[in-house]
């Protein structure tokens, strides 16, 4: 209700395999990103982290997991603009999401992911945190920013 904040992400464990071609098509075969809920620092320090994990349910629900179940693909320039298809899984709940990621290559093989995507809060049934005895609330809405890099990507 005052003021935008932001937490971010300190650990992101992820698998699968990822390769590119000189045509830039990219693969991606059985990718999951599984986030622990304990590393979302905010830049309020502690007593909002532990509203954050109170609305994840970290006890019950430790990770927020996303399972890549379909890639579409669309070149963009030097950029690969993908639309990933798969299933968020977030305080117990998961459900079909899109997301619109766009891929770089770097040098040595590595490849760049990033993007955005609101999310509302009632749709993983997740309680709103509030400060203050109710007068600092967090909105239904929040936005969320990727970025992931990942090492040694094979070329086919």
């Amino acid at each position: 209700t005052l003021h935008e904040w932001e937490s971010g992400v300190e650990k992101i464990e992820w698998k699968g395999s990822v390769s590119l071609n000189t045509n830039k098509i990219l693969t991606l075969k059985d990718v999951e990103v599984k986030i622990p809920v304990s590393s979302i620092k905010s830049e309020h320090g502690k007593l909002m982290d532990g509203k954050t994990y109170e609305a994840f349910n970290v006890e019950k629900n430790p990770y927020i997991l996303f399972k890549v179940k379909n890639v579409i693909q669309k070149p963009s320039g030097n950029d690969i603009a993908l639309t990933l298809e798969g299933e968020l899984t977030m305080n117990g709940v998961t459900n079909a999401m899109s997301l619109t990621v766009i891929g770089k290559s770097l040098p040595g093989g590595d490849m760049r992911f990033s993007g955005t995507r609101a999310l509302k809060m009632s749709e993983f049934k997740m309680k709103q945190p509030t400060a203050m005895m109710g007068t600092i609330k967090v909105g239904d809405e929040v936005t969320v920013k990727y970025d992931l890099t990942i090492s040694t990507i094979s070329s086919l």
